[in-house]
């Protein structure tokens, strides 16, 4: 799937559901660049993660295809 087709859901609307231990998802950040990651929850703190290293500066989300 190319970037320019998913469909991105803003953090401050809905956080992407976990139903195990992470997601895999896309990033886009405040700066506009879109990587893949993963979303999951630490304790009761929703996280973002990319490449091993938590990711703060999330505006939206988008779930990966399988």
């Amino acid at each position: 799937m190319e970037k320019e087709n998913l469909i991105f859901t803003d953090v401050t609307e809905r956080l992407p559901d976990c139903k195990g231990s992470q997601v895999r998802v896309y990033i886009k950040k405040s700066n506009g660049s879109i990587s893949k990651g993963m979303f999951y929850v630490n304790g009761r703190t929703p996280t973002f993660a990319s490449y091993g290293s938590q990711v703060f500066d999330v505006v939206a989300w988008a779930h990966c295809p399988k």
